[in-house]
């Protein structure tokens, strides 16, 4: 994208809460590579993790403000703002664009004593179905409060997403739009006609729900090996889950743990499976239809946007280990019926989730807003 934005090269200040090898954090990864050449970047991040190294192996500068965390603290988030203040004073950004709802409400706050444009990248919102209820009121009011502030534009990384912040919050439509998750084409390409492991990515934690996936497995009918990988799938706590939920297949259970080779052990697989609670556009689907996997997955949040049922893979309830465990149990048991649905997941990354469709898009609205003040 370089020889396209060169001749109008800005400076963008990004935050994002955190840097571990999560949704938001890869997402930030994903896009500075993208758009390094075009622009001038300046991330800042809530602590230090893998995303900020891979970044300055990169030569992207970066910095760490440590009061940047996600849980509410009043104190905490003042001092936040005050040194992110420093920040955005000393680098003279055009634009702030946040990432996560903690560095969200930091960023347009900032952009509203320095008068500066701030997009907001809203990745899910922190008042969404199963958040704490005290937080969510909380986190739902300062988003009210917030909705307000002028110069200010969201993206959406789903349609479902954009949707509850047009009803619930009453944004205004003409600052709203909605780009979708992207990544690159890693070109480890499953064969699933010969593969029938089922496959999850996510890291431990209530959002992911390995229990129900545990219970599904083991009132499979079919046989075939479940890899687990993400942070905590190899703690010695978690084992002992599988072993519970699993007690008759546990020796056929892989408990991985955190891995920088996904996209292989995608390729290993027959299946991709996420059975979240909740989700906004699971970055962990859009690897593994790169891959040409089939994916059964629960229906929440902006999933339904890469699964279509019955084309791709399956959409299931939510909770519902029933479901889950028949959508298995049908794809091991039929090997062009995981042709098929594998080809359909591949056609639908290349046509739609690619890092280069994203990056264009989020580019040319920095560029709209930019050029609007």
């Amino acid at each position: 994208m370089g020889s396209q934005l060169s001749a109008v090269r800005k400076k963008i200040l990004i935050i994002s809460t955190n840097a571990d090898w999560a949704g938001a954090p890869i997402h930030v990864l994903t896009l500075v590579t993208r758009l390094e050449a075009d622009f001038d970047l300046f991330i800042v991040f809530g602590e230090d993790g893998p995303v900020r190294q891979a970044l300055l192996e990169k030569s992207i500068p970066s910095t760490v403000v440590p009061t940047l965390r996600s849980s509410i603290n009043f104190v905490r988030d003042f001092q936040c703002l005050l040194a992110f203040l420093r920040i955005v004073r000393s680098e003279r950004p055009a634009l702030l664009h946040a990432h996560s709802s903690k560095a969200g409400m930091i960023a347009r706050l900032a952009a509203y004593a320095l008068r500066l444009p701030c997009l907001y990248t809203v990745h899910g919102w922190g008042f969404g179905a199963g958040r704490a209820k005290f937080q969510s009121s909380i986190v739902y009011g300062v988003e009210r409060m917030l909705s307000i502030i002028p110069r200010t534009s969201y993206i959406f990384v789903s349609n479902a997403d954009r949707h509850e912040g047009l009803e619930r919050l009453g944004l205004n439509p003409n600052r709203c739009l909605t780009v979708h998750n992207g990544i690159r084409d890693h070109g480890c390409l499953a064969r699933v006609e010969h593969n029938s492991n089922v496959i999850m990515v996510a890291r431990v934690c209530h959002a992911k729900d390995h229990d129900l996936l545990l219970e599904s497995y083991q009132n499979s009918i079919t046989s075939f090996r479940l890899v687990l990988v993400g942070e905590g799938t190899d703690s010695p706590g978690f084992r002992k889950r599988v072993l519970s939920g699993t007690p008759d297949k546990y020796l056929h259970v892989d408990c991985l743990g955190l891995s920088r080779k996904v996209p292989q052990l995608l390729a290993q697989a027959g299946v991709f499976v996420l059975c979240s609670r909740y989700e906004g556009l699971p970055l962990a689907i859009i690897e593994a239809m790169c891959a040409g996997l089939p994916i059964v997955a629960s229906d929440v949040g902006g999933v339904r946007e890469l699964v279509e049922d019955g084309v791709n893979g399956f959409l299931v309830p939510a909770g519902n280990h029933t479901a889950l465990t028949r959508c298995l149990d049908r794809l091991q048991g039929d090997p062009a019926l995981r042709i098929r649905m594998g080809h359909a997941s591949r056609a639908r990354y290349l046509a739609s989730f690619s890092d280069t469709q994203m990056a264009a898009c989020i580019a040319q609205r920095y560029l709209t807003m930019i050029d609007a003040e």
